[in-house]
């Protein structure tokens, strides 16, 4: 009998330092600036010692390790912020992280977009088919100078706009008869570089 209760208390007193350690961490986000993902955490006032390792993850389902940070104590009477930044975020992905604390506990998950809508070598159209705003992704990573054109299903250029220097345009195509249009996308040498279908309804 007082085996078993001894058992019993020690099942508690895990499961409470365990529920401990994960609310250790009182803060945790994830923001993408510049092409990189700057993660923030915050650890509450308190005593215990956690090692703490930064995943990731493209589908929120399967993460990997990216960063291991030593363990933290932080202050036993005022919270303690922490950041780490990853230079490299996947691209044209969501990207998820979460952080581990000590091979034990998870905090919540973050996600930012680091352009999920490019495909490389694509032009990528949403919504389509549309009856108003537009967008057009596409790979432009040393913002070149392109040119946007939409032409009729006669041949007729319907629409042009010069000096894209991102990666994605928005066209109002609300003005447009209902139909198929070509949707153009030049370098500055004139050169065809993405092309795609526009439906409007």
């Amino acid at each position: 009998m007082v085996y078993r209760i001894g058992l019993i208390f020690i099942f508690f007193l895990s499961s409470f330092f365990g529920f401990a350690q994960a609310e250790r961490i009182v803060e945790f986000g994830a923001v993408l600036s510049g092409g990189k993902t700057i993660i923030n955490w915050t650890v509450g006032a308190g005593l215990t010692c956690q090692l703490v390792v930064v995943q990731r993850s493209v589908d929120s389902v399967n993460y990997r390790d990216v960063y291991v940070y030593p363990s933290i104590c932080g202050s036993t009477s005022t919270d303690e912020k922490y950041t780490w930044i990853d230079a490299n975020p996947i691209k044209y992905s969501l990207n998820f992280y979460r952080l581990k604390i000590e091979s034990v506990d998870f905090t919540s998950i973050e996600f930012v977009d680091n352009n999920s809508r490019i495909e490389a070598g694509k032009l990528n159209v949403y919504p389509n088919p549309t009856q108003g705003i537009t967008e057009f992704w596409f790979e432009n990573e040393d913002n070149g100078n392109f040119r946007f054109q939409v032409y009729s299903s006669n041949g007729r250029i319907i629409y042009e706009a010069d000096n894209l220097k991102d990666n994605l345009f928005t066209f109002d195509a609300s003005f447009l008869d209902s139909g198929y249009y070509t949707v153009l996308i030049l370098n500055e040498d004139g050169e065809l570089t993405y092309t795609a279908k526009l439906l409007v309804y």
